[in-house]
């Protein structure tokens, strides 16, 4: 398969796919040379597929399929931390606003925060509480990244009828910011959160040439957890409501 195929169809590229293989091939159940549970995965989330199908297309059952990508689901959630993490030591509170502060000159970013709906089935239990504002039923799912859209913390503990405000209350985000060490600087959002002494948010109007410069640059810096937010969903293009192939409470309090 080419290198171009190959994003086309599983949306990554060969190495990072080589590198997933490498990194999660001692965990698969039972032992393997074999990669096939991580093809089985990356096909079933990349193709928008149902596991009947993925399994169909990779010449397995439909139950065989199924372990296949819970294994591999399971895997990456134990090992999640390996990956996502918000270091607030002083050297990276120094490196971080650099790339930051390239996009318009805002100074001292730390990061930008911004919530996205995750689709998924209506849930057993109080599925009225999992339905958004605009009517389906999600995950309010809170992301915070780095001007390099590196996730730096995700929060998945809430229903689609959390508001942002309520998701960024009841996270580690304030703990984390507030314990940094002599003043981290600052994390971006839009104004749909509060103003903080480690958050700032961008006006609902401006009123002087300063602040629409200061909106401007606000905006245009923050862009970055939209753009990573957008990765992920290309790279995860399942249809609404395929979510609930995976237990939700193994989603709670991850990160």
């Amino acid at each position: 398969m080419s290198e171009g195929l190959c994003v086309r169809r599983l949306h990554f590229s060969k190495e990072v796919i080589s590198h997933l293989c490498e990194m999660l091939q001692g965990d698969f159940q039972p032992r393997s040379t074999s990669c096939r549970p991580l093809s089985v995965a990356l096909k079933f989330n990349a193709r928008r597929l149902f596991q009947a199908g993925t399994g169909d297309m990779c010449n397995i059952t439909q139950n065989a399929a199924r372990v296949c990508i819970q294994q591999v689901t399971e895997i990456i959630f134990r090992r999640v931390s390996e990956f996502i993490g918000c270091d607030m030591s002083p050297a990276r509170q120094r490196e971080r606003p650099i790339a930051s502060h390239r996009i318009t000159g805002f100074p001292r970013v730390q990061g930008a925060v911004d919530g996205t709906h995750v689709p998924l089935k209506a849930p057993r239990h109080a599925p009225v509480t999992h339905i958004n504002r605009k009517r389906f039923h999600s995950l309010n799912v809170m992301i915070l990244c780095d001007a390099d859209l590196q996730i730096m913390n995700v929060n998945v503990d809430h229903r689609g009828s959390a508001h942002d405000t309520f998701v960024l209350r009841h996270s580690n985000l304030e703990d984390s910011f507030t314990r940094a060490q002599q003043g981290p600087g600052w994390v971006l959002s839009d104004e749909g959160y509060p103003l903080k002494p480690w958050l700032m948010t961008s006006y609902h109007r401006t009123n002087s040439a300063a602040q629409e410069r200061y909106y401007h640059a606000c905006v245009c810096t923050r862009q970055v957890v939209e753009r990573t937010i957008g990765v992920l969903e290309s790279c995860f293009r399942t249809d609404r409501g395929e979510l609930c192939s995976t237990r939700l409470s193994k989603w709670r309090g991850l990160w």
